[in-house]
């Protein structure tokens, strides 16, 4: 069996560690168990490079980010009903604490019913296979990966599984996030997930993504590291007018997007930590740089722009909150 605490420690950065640290540390003082959960697992054992530090917490995490935010963390945002709170913890680390917790759906689609649970509870709710991983912190079981619907193992095959017939009719905005994860980790969808996928479009389902859950994708895809496969994926599949409709009536300008990400992987290389959300989605809404370019604001100019003001003055492109009604919504995990 891998050693899991071993892979993780090695692969985070120092911020991320102590980040984990100063978490686990708490939670004990508070009598509280925490696990690293979701995409920061998946991305672990993928080999993938680990973005953000997922925490959930048996219990509510509102005292914990209380005492984070004393050392310095910043609350980015915070769900009081779900009990969610994304923070840049001290170090400029990015990651959440949530509280485990189980969705009971009336009738499939309808607002569920939340309610407090145990980890393996939480794990089971949740959308993919390989997003119902997790690693204990606590100190009795440190480092024991809980795997209760064998996401492993389909990780190991390159599929991705939804884990109930009623996956995408509950959260329609799953369909953009399952074509964004096979074309982030080139995975396949598990035969009964792509027929389900189908079966979602022909019923129209798509078309019932709010414009919050579309702007979570859209910042979500701001940080992938190849986001015009993401684009193409889902302009196949129909889905560019979900999430913005001149991006569905103006085909998106893929060379503006890789040139963009090279920019990020360059400030990064820099020793920089840039998120280019804005300029990545924030501009679509307008006709920016995802759309084809007028001859008149060529993409090249402006990204060459972006290089140098973040490298001269070497610092990071923060993303604008949100304005009601736009297109834009937190940050998706």
């Amino acid at each position: 069996m891998p050693d899991y605490m071993f892979l993780l420690e090695s692969r985070l950065l120092p911020e991320q560690r102590a980040a984990m640290m100063r978490v686990q540390e708490l939670s004990a003082a508070l009598g509280l168990n925490v696990y690293l959960t979701g995409g920061t697992v998946r991305d672990l054992i993928t080999g993938a490079s680990l973005r953000d530090l997922d925490f959930s917490v048996e219990g509510n995490p509102t005292k914990i980010a209380r005492e984070l935010e004393k050392g310095g963390a910043k609350v980015l945002h915070e769900d009081e009903k779900l009990r969610q709170i994304d923070l840049l913890f001290a170090g400029e680390c990015e990651g959440s604490l949530s509280a485990a917790r189980d969705d009971h759906y009336v009738r499939p689609g309808t607002r569920p019913d939340v309610r407090w649970s145990t980890i393996m509870e939480d794990l089971r709710r949740r959308d993919f296979s390989l997003n119902a991983i997790a690693i204990s912190l606590n100190p009795a079981s440190r480092g024991l990966l809980l795997d209760p619907t064998n996401g492993l193992s389909d990780i190991e095959r390159g599929e991705i599984r939804a884990l109930t017939i009623h996956s995408f009719t509950n959260q329609p905005v799953r369909l953009l996030r399952v074509l964004r994860y096979a074309a982030r980790m080139g995975f396949k969808l598990e035969q009964r997930t792509q027929e389900w996928l189908e079966l979602a479009m022909e019923r129209d389902l798509h078309h019932s993504i709010t414009p919050e859950d579309a702007g979570e994708e859209l910042r979500a895809l701001a940080k992938e590291e190849q986001p015009s496969d993401t684009l193409k994926s889902w302009e196949e599949h129909k889905l560019l007018e979900v999430v913005n409709p001149l991006l569905a009536k103006k085909k998106p300008d893929y060379e503006a997007t890789n040139g963009l990400s090279k920019v990020r992987d360059d400030l990064m290389m820099a020793g920089l930590r840039p998120r280019l959300a804005t300029p990545m989605c924030h501009r679509p809404c307008g006709g920016g740089f995802l759309l084809s370019p007028s001859p008149s604001s060529h993409p090249a100019r402006s990204i060459e722009k972006i290089r140098s003001v973040a490298v001269s003055k070497r610092t990071m492109l923060l993303c604008a909150p949100a304005k009601p009604g736009f297109c834009l919504g937190r940050d998706s995990k």
